[in-house]
C-alpha cells in the first residue's frame, strides 16, 4: 500500500508557515531600534522629541497587549487557524500604513496595528502547533515559533550591522 503525501496535511509545513509570522515579529519590534538614529528618519519626522519617541515606539507593544488580550476570545470564536489568518491581514493593514506614514501620527497607528496582529499571532501560533502536531514532535514544532522570532531579530540585526559597515566605517577609512 502506497502512502500518498499531501503537503497540506504535513504538520512540519503548517507549522513553518505559521511561524512566518514569528519571523515577522522578531524583524518588526528589532526594526525600529535600526531606524530612529538615522537621518533620513529624523528628517523625514521632523526630529521627534525623546517623548515622541516614545510613543512611536511604544505604540507597537501597546498594540500586541490589545492583540494578546483578545486572542483567545476571539480564536474560541472563529477558531486559531481563522485568527492567524486575521492576525496576518491585519498585519499587513499595520505594515502598508507604516510604509505610507506621512506623519507620526500615522506611523503611531500603523505600529499600533501592526502590534495588534503580532499580539494575536504570539499568543495563538503555539496554541494552534500544539493542537495540530502529534505528542511526539510537540515540542519541536512549538519551539519553531520562539525560533523565528529569534532569527527575524537576528536578520534585522544583520541589516543594521551591514549597514553602518557599507555608511560609516568604510566610508570613513577612505576620507
Amino acid at each position: 500500500m502506497r502512502k500518498s503525501f499531501r503537503l497540506a496535511s504535513n504538520v512540519y509545513f503548517i507549522a513553518t508557515f505559521a511561524t512566518l509570522g514569528g519571523m515577522l515579529f522578531g524583524f518588526d519590534i528589532s526594526s525600529i531600534s535600526g531606524v530612529i538614529g538615522t537621518p533620513q528618519y529624523n528628517e523625514y519626522f521632523n526630529y521627534p522629541d525623546s517623548t515622541t519617541q516614545g510613543g512611536i515606539t511604544a505604540s507597537m507593544p501597546g498594540g500586541s497587549l490589545i492583540g494578546a488580550l483578545a486572542s483567545g476570545i476571539l480564536s474560541d470564536r472563529i477558531s486559531r487557524k481563522y485568527t492567524i489568518q486575521l492576525g496576518a491581514l491585519v498585519w499587513c493593514i499595520g505594515a502598508i500604513l507604516q510604509c505610507a506614514s506621512i506623519n507620526i501620527g500615522m506611523l503611531i497607528v500603523g505600529r499600533f496595528i501592526a502590534g495588534i496582529a503580532v499580539g494575536l499571532t504570539s499568543s495563538v501560533v503555539p496554541v494552534y502547533q500544539s493542537e495540530i502536531a502529534p505528542k511526539n514532535v510537540r515540542g519541536r514544532i512549538v519551539s519553531l515559533q520562539q525560533w523565528a522570532i529569534t532569527w527575524g531579530i537576528m536578520i534585522r540585526r544583520a541589516q543594521l550591522i551591514i549597514w553602518l559597515i557599507s555608511t560609516r566605517v568604510f566610508h570613513s577609512i577612505w576620507l
